[in-house]
């Protein structure tokens, strides 16, 4: 996360979720996904044959230059985005702050309508959901190699070429209709339910929010004895979010991947590899839905921990089936 692909996607995560509407987020971080692979399937080609006609060490020079190129890019033509005074205090304040985006999963106590306190285990189940899926089906292009070289004898051309594929066709999936399936589906889920839900926000532990909609909930300062007496609530917010079925895409996702992968054990020509390579990324979301998720459930200030916890559950779920 110090660096890398991992942590560049994660300060462009960050900065889109400052910079884009809310209702926008979902769609804007599956595009954002989607542009990573389109570079991870250019690395796969040109990788191989600029090390094929330069030599092995021309390919480290090329992604110099490139990150160079990218770091002018963010410098000169990205807008800036101002910090909170208030989390920097914070965060010089106490080492604690390190360790902030694994609380986004601890369950919350949340206050209901009618005024019973519950507690909200949401992002917990979000995390957990997504560390399963990823633990799950995470190995599928290192197991696509191995089972298309151990089985029909490919080549590492080939192999590069499958992979490349397989990445390709999901950066096109989560660029060009991920986006349009959130929208419409959201849209499908509002004329569904009326009044539109709105997402649950945490306040601020000095308030005491009373929601202004059956569908707002609000966080209870204090533990499950507090007598503090309400007082004026925050305006509320001109966000209008729901995650709905951005909730129901994370399982259908979830699902679908593991279908597909089950049919690809009934392999048994090489042609039929790069079917497979093509038809699962058809099943690709997961991860950006539930980080879009994540954000609607926690306030702003919370927004880049949100996004390093999803993170960190995910580089932790592919290290673990990596391993396994």
């Amino acid at each position: 996360m110090l660096g890398g692909p991992a942590g560049y996607l994660l300060a462009c995560n960050s900065f889109a979720a400052e910079v884009v509407e809310p209702s926008e987020r979902t769609a804007t971080l599956g595009r954002l996904t989607g542009c990573s692979l389109f570079g991870t399937s250019a690395g796969f080609l040109l990788g191989g044959l600029i090390s094929d006609s330069y030599g092995i060490i021309a390919p480290f020079r090329v992604a110099v230059v490139l990150f160079m190129a990218s770091v002018a890019y963010a410098a000169f033509f990205l807008p800036h985005v101002p910090l909170n005074k208030e989390i920097e205090a914070k965060a010089s304040a106490s080492l604690k702050t390190f360790f902030d985006p694994l609380r986004i999963f601890v369950p919350q106590k949340w206050r209901l309508p009618n005024g019973k306190v519950q507690r909200e285990y949401g992002t917990m189940l979000v995390g957990i959901g997504v560390f399963l899926g990823i633990f799950a089906t995470g190995y599928i292009p290192v197991l696509l190699q191995m089972y298309s070289t151990d089985a029909f004898g490919f080549t590492p051309n080939e192999n590069g070429w499958l992979i490349s594929l397989n990445c390709l066709v999901r950066g096109l999936f989560l660029t060009l209709a991920f986006p349009l399936i959130i929208s419409r589906g959201r849209k499908w889920t509002d004329s569904r339910s009326k009044p539109e839900p709105s997402a649950p926000r945490r306040h601020s532990k000095d308030i005491d929010y009373l929601p202004s909609t059956p569908a707002e909930l609000a966080s209870v300062p204090g533990g499950d004895n507090d007598e503090t007496e309400p007082i004026d609530p925050p305006p509320p917010s001109t966000e209008t979010e729901t995650y709905a079925f951005d909730l129901f895409y994370i399982k259908f996702s979830l699902v679908a991947d593991g279908i597909l992968t089950a049919c690809a054990t009934l392999t048994n020509q090489g042609w039929q590899m790069y079917l497979v390579a093509v038809v699962i990324p058809l099943a690709a979301g997961a991860g950006s839905s539930a980080k879009g998720t994540i954000l609607q459930m926690c306030e702003p200030d919370q927004r880049a921990d949100a996004l390093g916890a999803i993170s960190l559950v995910e580089m932790l779920a592919r290290l673990s089936t990596s391993e396994s």
